[in-house]
């Protein structure tokens, strides 16, 4: 999650960043925005008090690795992570949102 002050996904004119709005199981409504070319999915943003703030970039659209201050803190959903997927060392584990 990155403040959304200091991000910037791309140009918010741009014909190929769509956004798409749902509701998670906890209630929470979310936006993620994603390429209308090949579908892959950027992220997401929500005006929930918790998270109004923040821009949760899907870590796998990087094409670098993530140095060490880039390590995972936190891993949301984790009820739903399948049991060959290791937990990431030194994280919280947030059950549900």
């Amino acid at each position: 999650m990155f403040p959304r002050t200091a991000f910037k996904l791309a140009d918010p004119a741009s014909p190929h960043l769509k956004t798409y709005t749902f509701t998670q199981e906890s209630g929470i409504p979310f936006t993620i925005q994603f390429c209308s070319n090949c579908s892959t999915s950027l992220g997401k943003t929500t005006e929930h008090e918790a998270f109004k703030q923040g821009f949760i970039l899907f870590a796998g659209t990087l094409d670098e690795k993530f140095s060490e201050t880039g390590k995972p803190e936190v891993e949301f959903w984790s009820q739903h992570k399948v049991d060959w997927v290791a937990p990431v060392e030194g994280t919280e584990r947030i059950a549900a949102m």
